[in-house]
């Protein structure tokens, strides 16, 4: 039976028991054979020669490189997956680098799970495959191309496993946790997976790239040496495992990455001379990420690069202004509030650039500007105080008309109650009134006396002589001097017939004959005397003092007058008497009415002998304005003359201009009061009107002490006061406004006043926005802007929002639009910590030496020509040095100058200058520094597959390649 061997291309078959001194024989003939040709049959013994490669289009070339790509990724995915089962087989070889020749080989030739095992599975299972599909297609590389093709597939197929690996752990628990892995790692195995990882999560495309980048060139690197040292593995078309493999692939990386440099220091040098206004390499990005650092103050741990992940996310998490004031662009060193970049920016913004900080001022200014506008009142400060005038004005002139309207009511009231006549007219009226009513009393008498009609009955005067003769003999000789003597006299000698001259003689009357007529007499001669002797004693009584009569008098008249009553009542039967009685009654009423001693009545009808009355007639009204002595006069003269003067009487007593004394005097005089009907009505009516007089005369007043009467009088009140400042100083009456003891009081109080009229409302709202420009803003020549707009301050703007008194009045007058006053706050709240660089009076620390202004100095020429003049250097190295020269100081021209763009622009650019963090964070930085290390295991399989014996058939391919 014979076996197959692959020699150059041809399959030649050799005698399955032939030993290897007879198989290399055979093909050391057949080497020196002539190849036959294609259609010849070959017989036992005997070798056939392959046909020519077929011709293939481009689309089928193009298939066999994805075919043989395919082949080379699945292939070192198996080689990297075998690869732990690989060294575990190979253990057994560590015991031959013991002294002596162990002779130890690997426990399997093709350990399951191995490279070689999941390969030729691999194999196995592609051309079942194709055999299933009716394909007769040979997977073989035919070519180089293929060759190379397949190489760095395989590459990349060992790559994407540890790579992808790492991609996805580092996704998963991002860079924080990643550097903390590397952290923790207590071994070497450990370190080195988490700092891929580390890797991977930091940056996952570059982290791609770079190992794809170093796969292909490990491949390409390792296809041309195979090439080159003609390493084929003749059976199978690929490369075989090899010194050449290894160090080729090692080369590939190690020339990419000088290829890389080289471009990118070519690219940096060109870009420099021509001087490209975006010039940025890589060092001058990294430059300006270590200094916006250093500013910070962020440094890394002992022995670590600084971490720039926290000031990212300072930047990328704090508030930004855009979202309340659309348009603001804010600093770095607003958006993280930190000192030292704001101090690095204080520096910058008298720098080259200064400009960009000064236009980026403005643009703020104007975007702060634009978005205050939209709250900004539209009217005139002047219209609040119009407003305001208007209304004092109109509450003055209806305050004085309701003031004069009250005091005409009043007076209409009180005029009733006014007296109309003097006190000499009231007490002529009283006493012509007593009169009337005594004259007209005496007349009752008279008419009662008249009934009785007594006067002209005949009596015997006897009883009354004896009776006057017993009392008179009963008195002294002074008492009988108070009577009147000769009136007794007279009346004695009625009877004087039958006494006798003894009682004449004792009476000093003359003796008379006897009359015969004398023996009867009329009634009304007692009745007569008795009437005389009442009216004596009336006067005695009315003048008790009296010098002649009296009170002694009086009390004589009464013992004679009672003698008299005895005498006439002796002589009437009973029903004179009672008729009698009756005038009698009469006539006591009279008295009691009229002349009673001490009475009013008879003081006011009082006169002097001559007729002249004893009381003025000023004083008889007076008398009678006493509660009883009004109710004696009304007892005896109740008519409506009396009613009127004592009415008059008791009003002129009475003070009628304020509620108080109108109150006053109706307590005092109540009783008074009440006897006139109606009078306490018209007094309550008085009363009411002077309260309403007094209450709009006050609330005048109160309005001018108030609010002035806008000439001459000056208001307390805050109307007043703001109305004191003209149209032009309204700011500064508005400010007085705030400055107040009760600001919230003072503003509701002339918001009020005007009844939030929204004219005026809005105009006390720009007259307080002009205020709260004038504090908010900057005012210096310096700092207004192109346009002349002046920058905002927001500490003073904040400092003048918060304050109290400000937030008082600043609530009432947006008190019906609280949504601009809460969008004004807001837009304060977010100006705060903006333009923190004007705090920040630091030096420039950019970190940037400056760059020389010539390429070449004349000094530098002079030395290099110098030097090649006297021979010490070449004619080559002056020019290439020259270049060198002119190259470097172009390149660090143009660094200098990209930094301090690039640091000004992140300066005033947050997020550009997060994204410049995070494309350049020194642990980022050193993470992806690392070089790619995932192509290391298709060298590690490499390595050991050279490392490890070949068996028989292994040594009898390498004889026949040979």
């Amino acid at each position: 039976m014979a076996r197959t061997v692959n020699f150059e291309g041809r399959k030649i078959s050799v005698p399955d028991d032939a030993t290897d001194d007879e198989v290399a024989a055979i093909l050391d003939a057949q080497a020196e054979a002539p190849t036959p040709a294609p259609a010849a049959a070959s017989t036992a013994g005997e070798a056939t020669a392959p046909a020519a490669p077929p011709q293939r289009g481009p689309l089928e070339k193009g298939a066999r490189l994805i075919d043989q790509a395919a082949q080379g990724i699945a292939g070192g995915a198996m080689n990297l997956v075998g690869f732990p089962m690989d060294v575990l087989n190979a253990a057994p070889l560590a015991l031959n680098l013991l002294p002596g020749e162990q002779g130890m080989k690997p426990f399997s030739e093709k350990p399951i799970g191995g490279s070689r095992f999941l390969n030729e599975a691999l194999d196995s299972a592609d051309a079942a495959t194709n055999k299933a599909l009716g394909l007769d297609y040979q997977p073989k590389p035919e070519n180089a191309l293929e060759r190379g093709v397949n190489r760095t597939g395989e590459e990349l197929g060992a790559i994407a496993l540890p790579a992808g690996a790492a991609l996805r752990k580092g996704q998963a628990i991002g860079v924080p946790l990643a550097r903390e892995a590397v952290e923790a790692a207590d071994s070497f195995l450990k370190r080195f997976a988490a700092k891929e990882v580390e890797s991977a999560a930091v940056n996952p495309i570059k982290y791609g790239l770079r190992n794809a980048t170093a796969g292909v060139a490990a491949g390409g690197g390792a296809s041309i040496a195979n090439e080159m040292t003609g390493n084929i593995d003749s059976e199978k078309g690929t490369y075989a495992p090899g010194w050449a493999d290894f160090f080729g692939a090692l080369g590939g990386v190690g020339t990419a990455a000088v290829a890389e440099g080289s471009t990118r220091a070519v690219t940096d040098i060109v870009k420099a001379i021509t001087k490209d206004p975006n010039f940025a390499d890589q060092i001058v990005k990294e430059r300006v990420t270590d200094t916006l650092l250093n500013a910070a103050g962020v440094s890394g741990k002992e022995g670590a690069a600084p971490d720039a992940q926290e000031l990212i996310d300072l930047i990328q998490g704090n508030r930004r202004v855009d979202n309340t004031i659309p348009g603001y662009a804010e600093s770095l060193g607003d958006r993280t509030q930190n000192a030292g970049i704001a101090s690095l920016e204080y520096g910058r913004m008298s720098g080259e650039n200064a400009g960009l900080f000064k236009q980026r001022t403005d643009q703020n200014t104007e975007a702060v500007d634009n978005a205050l506008n939209k709250m900004e009142p539209q009217a005139q400060p002047g219209a609040f105080r119009s407003e305001l005038e208007l209304e004092r004005d109109r509450r003055l002139m209806d305050g004085r008309v309701t003031a004069q309207n009250a005091t005409d009511d009043a007076q209409k009231a009180v005029g009733p109650l006014v007296p109309q006549s003097t006190p000499a007219a009231r007490g002529n009226t009283l006493r012509t009134t007593l009169e009337d009513a005594r004259d007209t009393a005496r007349g009752k008498t008279e008419e009662a006396y008249q009934a009785a009609n007594v006067a002209g009955k005949q009596v015997d005067p006897t009883p009354l002589a004896d009776a006057l003769k017993k009392q008179m003999s009963e008195l002294t000789e002074v008492e009988r001097g108070l009577v009147p003597e000769g009136v007794i006299s007279r009346v004695i000698k009625l009877g004087a017939a039958e006494e006798g001259p003894s009682v004449a003689a004792h009476m000093d009357v003359p003796s008379q004959a006897p009359d015969p007529a004398a023996a009867s007499v009329t009634l009304a001669e007692a009745t007569t005397l008795r009437s005389e002797l009442g009216r004596l004693k009336a006067a005695a009584l009315a003048d008790p003092r009296a010098e002649k009569g009296g009170r002694n008098a009086a009390r004589v008249l009464d013992s004679l007058s009672q003698r008299v009553d005895d005498f006439i009542n002796s002589n009437l039967d009973d029903g004179e008497l009672a008729a009698v009685n009756a005038a009698r009654d009469t006539k006591f009423q009279e008295a009691e009415a009229f002349t009673r001693q001490g009475d009013p009545v008879a003081a006011a009808l009082s006169r002097y002998e001559g007729g002249q009355p004893r009381m003025r007639d000023e004083r008889v009204a007076s008398t009678f304005a006493d509660p009883q002595n009004m109710d004696k006069l009304f007892a005896v003269a109740d008519t409506p003359q009396a009613r009127a003067a004592i009415r008059e009487e008791v009003l002129s007593r009475a003070k009628l201009d304020t509620p108080e004394q109108i109150q006053q005097f109706t307590q005092e005089y109540g009783q008074q009061i009440g006897k006139f009907p109606g009078l306490q009505d018209e007094l309550n009516k008085a009363l009411k009107a002077r309260t309403t007089e007094a209450a709009a005369k006050g609330a005048e007043s109160e309005l001018i002490r108030s609010l002035g009467d806008g000439v001459n009088t000056p208001g307390r009140g805050e109307v007043a006061k703001y109305l004191t400042y003209a149209d032009e100083k309204a700011d500064r009456a508005m400010a007085n406004v705030i400055a107040s003891k009760d600001p919230k009081a003072a503003i509701d109080e002339l918001l009020s006043f005007v009844n939030d009229d929204p004219k005026a409302v809005e105009g006390a709202r720009k007259t307080f926005w002009n205020i709260m420009q004038s504090k908010g803003r900057s005012g210096g020549n310096t700092t207004a802007g192109v346009g002349g707009a002046q920058p905002w301050l927001p500490v003073s703007l904040k400092r003048f929002m918060d304050d109290p008194s400000t937030r008082a009045v600043a609530e009432r007058l947006y008190r019906d639009n609280p949504e601009h006053l809460k969008a004004i706050n807001e837009i304060t709240e977010a100006l705060q910590g903006v333009d923190l660089r004007k705090n920040m009076k630091a030096p420039n620390t950019s970190g940037t030496a400056q760059a020389m202004s010539q390429l070449l100095t004349p000094e530098t020429l002079q030395s290099r020509f110098y030097a090649w003049q006297t021979g010490k250097i070449k004619a080559s190295f002056l020019i290439t040095s020259i270049g060198s020269v002119m190259a470097r100081r172009a390149v660090r021209g143009a660094q200098a100058g990209a930094m301090k763009r690039m640091l000004d622009e992140a300066l005033l650019n947050p997020d550009a200058a997060a994204m410049l963090l995070k494309e350049n964070n020194p642990a980022n930085r050193a993470a992806l520094a690392r070089s790619a290390k995932a192509w290391y295991g298709d060298q590690a399989s490499t390595v050991l597959d050279i490392v490890t014996p070949k068996n028989e058939d292994d040594e009898l391919k390498e004889a026949v390649q040979r």
